[in-house]
C-alpha cells in the first residue's frame, strides 16, 4: 500500500475562513486531482513490463482530526516483489523442465533501480545457461512509494492550495436564495 498523508494544519489560516464542510470538500477535491498523478508515478517504473499494473485508490478525509489520506494499492505480485524486494531463495523448474536464461556474467542491467521511478529495458549479456535448479540472490527493494512522493510533493501543496482557494471563492460568491 502506498500513501499520501498531508497535515491540513498547514492550511489552518484558510480553514478558519471556510465552513468545515467547504474545507472538507476542498481537501477531497485536491485528493481527486492528485489521484491520477499519484497512480501515474507508481506506474512509471512498469513502462517496460509486459503487463499493465492496476491500482485501486481510496481517499479518506477527516478534517476534524487534521487527517487527509490518499492510498493506492495493487494486487500485482510482481510489482509487490519488485517494490518490497525478495530474499535470496532457490528456484526449481516446473515439471522437470529446464530454465534457460543468459547468465548475466558480462552485463546485467535491471529494468528498475532502488529509489527511482525510471524504467529501462532489461539488459542481460553472458553465456546461455540451462539449469533445473538455480539460487536466486534476491533483489533489493525498489521502494517506489517514497520516490513517487518526492516527485509529487510540489503537486500536493499546489493542488490543496488551489482547491482551498477555489472553495473560498465559491463561498464568497455564494448567495442563498
Amino acid at each position: 500500500m502506498f500513501k499520501i498523508e498531508f497535515d491540513i494544519s498547514d492550511y489552518r489560516q484558510f480553514r478558519e475562513e471556510l465552513t468545515p464542510r467547504r474545507f472538507a470538500i476542498a481537501c477531497r477535491r485536491a485528493c481527486v486531482k492528485l489521484t491520477p498523478k499519484f497512480v501515474a508515478k507508481l506506474q512509471k517504473p512498469t513502462a517496460t513490463w509486459n503487463h499493465e499494473v492496476e491500482f485501486e485508490t481510496e481517499i479518506y478525509v477527516r478534517t476534524s482530526e487534521d487527517e487527509v489520506t490518499l492510498t493506492a494499492t495493487t494486487e500485482d505480485e510482481i510489482y509487490n516483489w519488485v517494490d518490497k524486494g525478495t530474499p535470496e531463495h532457490d528456484e526449481e523448474a516446473i515439471s522437470g523442465a529446464y530454465m534457460i536464461f543468459n547468465s548475466g556474467d558480462e552485463l546485467y542491467q535491471p529494468k528498475t533501480m532502488p529509489n527511482s521511478l525510471r524504467a529501462q529495458e532489461l539488459v542481460v549479456l553472458g553465456a546461455v545457461v540451462k539449469k533445473k535448479k538455480v539460487h536466486n540472490p534476491g533483489i533489493k527493494p525498489r521502494e517506489f512509494g517514497p520516490a513517487a512522493l518526492i516527485e509529487l510533493e510540489p503537486d500536493i501543496y499546489n493542488d490543496v492550495f488551489d482547491e482551498i482557494a477555489a472553495a473560498w471563492r465559491r463561498q464568497e460568491t455564494y448567495r442563498p436564495r
